[in-house]
Parts: C-alpha cells; sequence; structure tokens
C-alpha cells in the first residue's frame, strides 16, 4: 500500500507590506515643511527690516520705514492740530504774495520727558532742472532711529533711503522716492517729523520748566512766512518771559501756543516757564 504524502500547510496569508507608502507619507510632510519655511522666510524678508546695502567708495544704503501714522481724525491729535496751524500759515502766506512757508512744530508726547519731543517741520523740495526727478536728497543729522517719517502734505508716507559714510551713523543724505516725480521748476511742500531733544531744560528754581527758542542768526530776516509752535501737555500753565511776544493759542486740551512772523521780519526768540501735572 503505498504511502500517502504529506500534505504542505499552505502559509497563512499576511496583510500587505505598507513600507512604500509610509516613506511616501514621510517625504510629502518634510515636502511641505520646506515649502512653509520657504513661504514664512519670503514673508519675513518683505515685512522685515531690510539689510543695509554697501554701496562703492564706502558708503552704506539703508532703507527706512515710517515710524507715525499721521492720519489720526482725532480733534486735538498732533496731525489735525499740524493741520490747523498750516491753516493759519497759509492765509499769511496768500496775503503775502504766496511767499514760501517754514513751520516748525513741537509736541511734547510725554508729559513726563520734557526735554524729548517730536519736531514737525516743512521741507520745501525745489526742482530747478529741465527732467522729472523721482528722487530728492535732504540732509541727515542723527541716528535713523530719530526719524519718524516724511510725509506728503495729505500725510501719506514717503518712501526713505539714507546714504551715508559706511564709519559714520550720524550724517548722510535722506532719498526721498517721490511719487509722481517733481516736474522741471516745481516747488513741493513735505512734512519731516523726528523725535529730537526739545528747547526744554528744567527752570532753575526747580518748578516747572524753561524754554529758549533762538529767533535765528542774528535775528536773520527771511523773504518767507515763518510759524514757531509748542504744543504744551495738557492743564499746562506758562509764563512768558520779557521780550517774548504774545503768542497766539489754539483753544483745546492740549494747548498749542504758536507765533507767525511775516516775511522780511526777524523771527522772536521765544522764552517762557510752562508747568504741567506729571502723568
Amino acid at each position: 500500500m503505498p504511502t500517502p504524502t504529506p500534505m504542505k500547510a499552505r502559509p497563512r496569508p499576511t496583510a500587505p507590506r505598507r513600507d512604500g507608502k509610509v516613506r511616501n507619507w514621510r517625504a510629502l510632510m518634510a515636502a511641505a515643511c520646506l515649502l512653509l519655511g520657504v513661504l514664512a522666510g519670503v514673508w519675513w524678508y518683505a515685512r522685515g527690516p531690510r539689510r543695509p546695502t554697501l554701496l562703492p567708495g564706502g558708503l552704506v544704503l539703508e532703507h527706512l520705514s515710517a515710524h507715525l501714522d499721521l492720519r489720526d481724525s482725532r480733534p486735538q491729535s498732533p496731525w489735525q492740530r499740524y493741520l490747523e496751524l498750516r491753516q493759519r500759515a497759509e492765509a499769511l502766506v496768500h496775503a503775502n504774495g504766496d511767499a514760501p512757508c517754514n513751520l516748525q512744530f513741537w509736541d511734547l508726547a510725554d508729559p513726563g520727558k520734557p526735554r524729548d519731543g517730536n519736531r514737525w517741520r516743512t521741507v520745501v523740495l525745489h526742482h530747478p532742472g529741465f527732467a522729472p526727478r523721482a528722487v530728492f536728497e535732504c540732509p541727515a543729522h542723527g541716528g535713523t532711529e530719530r526719524l519718524l517719517g516724511f510725509f506728503t502734505a495729505d500725510g501719506q508716507p514717503i518712501t526713505v533711503d539714507r546714504r551715508r559714510p559706511g564709519n559714520d551713523p550720524n550724517s548722510g543724505m535722506w532719498l526721498l522716492h517721490l511719487k509722481p516725480p517733481l516736474a522741471p521748476n516745481e516747488t513741493r511742500p513735505v512734512i519731516q517729523v523726528e523725535r529730537t531733544p526739545t528747547p526744554f531744560k528744567e527752570a532753575s528754581n526747580g518748578r516747572g520748566w524753561d524754554l529758549h527758542w533762538a529767533g535765528g542768526k542774528n535775528g536773520q530776516r527771511q523773504p518767507l512766512v515763518q510759524v514757531r509752535a509748542l504744543r504744551l501737555p495738557r492743564d499746562a500753565t506758562w509764563t512768558l518771559h520779557q521780550g517774548t511776544p504774545e503768542p497766539d493759542v489754539l483753544k483745546g486740551e492740549p494747548p498749542v501756543l504758536f507765533w507767525l512772523v511775516k516775511p522780511g521780519e526777524p523771527p522772536p526768540t521765544i522764552a517762557l516757564t510752562a508747568t504741567w501735572p506729571e502723568s
């Protein structure tokens, strides 16, 4: 009788291997993370501070951005007070044959630090050339941290660079990128706002603060309308020193003192003592 052949056991079915799918999934995750990192780097480069550019001759080109939003509609904001001062000055400008205007406006933003303030001033750009000019140069004094921005007459920020020597961070030229460019023989006022020490110093008797704002070099007369204005802290009181003309006052809180100087008149020396409750 033949011997029966033993039956071979069938292999037990096993789950299909997924190593390939796992590897593909990990590769996709790595690619997605890499893409997100690239996009984040591009966003940071576009929104973050731009690095200075090295120029020939040891010069450095710094790219700046405005740190202040002028378009503040609150009635007592520095921007609205500046507009009120400019309206007063324009009336005097038109009455004197459209003479140019130089407006300087000190804003004591922090009552506890009267030696530091924001100075607003009008910079008049004039282009005597024969072709439109899109970049205009202005002297720069002090570090870039002092500049809060250049703005158009309606408060729009102007793109600004600074070209300076590589070994001197406190000098150079502001480069204003104007839109639209200055046409030949065109004059355009712009607004410069910077954080800078004020003319205030502590009074000798320890009560209040003394201000001495010189009238210029030897009382030099200039063929332009000059406006000097001072925005004091809230609830401020002041006493004029002898020889200082009485100012006009923009009422409100805080008050704004201002002096208008007609063309050909010497700018006055302004001296006063002011006191206010510190916040």
